[in-house]
């Protein structure tokens, strides 16, 4: 949430200029990543995260 809230914060300070594009660009990505950052923190790393734990299923012999 802090990392998120931050690379707005960051954007909008050091990508403020609006009339540039590329600085436009820049700003546009702060936000997206963002958007990404909360949406981990909302829903969790999800079952391919590097560290879960790996669920063991017995095999059904039967």
């Amino acid at each position: 949430m802090a990392l998120a809230l931050f690379s707005v914060a960051a954007g909008f300070l050091f990508h403020g200029q609006f009339g540039d594009q590329n600085q436009f660009a820049h700003l546009l990505k702060n936000i997206s990543m963002a958007g990404g950052l909360l949406h981990i923190a909302a829903f969790g790393p999800g079952a391919l995260s590097v560290g879960r734990k790996p669920v063991y299923v017995a095999p059904n012999l039967a």
